[in-house]
């Protein structure tokens, strides 16, 4: 799932195009809400994670990002297939920091760097 996690990305304006027929127009909007998204989301990483753990945190992100995948591909109305997308893409990446945290945390020092090697490899094939 981690290796093939990002192969669904390339497709999704197709998949607007296919499913909405959104105009070229409306895929920028989309590109540009996901930033934002992701900006938003950063921001409550501390707030949530001192209430559940970062670890907590970065594991609610991630089973909340393929339900909400899931979400886009059932529904049929465009607004809240939107929302969903953006929402979906924003907790998708904002468990990054929390992962790279706990690693900083709990991983001694000359080991961290074979974990940003490993994210580096991962991330160099999509």
């Amino acid at each position: 799932v981690i290796v093939g996690s990002g192969m669904t990305v390339k497709f999704f304006p197709l998949f607007f195009v296919r499913q909405f027929d959104l105009s070229p127009f409306g895929l920028c909007l989309l590109n540009v809400a996901e930033p934002l998204g992701v900006a938003i989301i950063t921001t409550l990483n501390p707030k949530m994670a001192e209430k559940v753990g970062s670890a907590g945190y970065a594991a609610i992100l991630m089973v909340l990002a393929p339900l909400m995948l899931l979400g886009v591909t059932c529904l049929s109305w465009f607004p809240l297939v939107a929302l969903l997308f953006v929402l979906r893409t924003s907790t998708a990446r904002a468990y990054i920091p929390l992962y790279q945290n706990i690693v900083f945390a709990c991983v001694p020092a000359e080991h961290r760097g074979k974990f940003a090697a490993m994210t580096a490899f991962r991330l160099s094939f999509f």
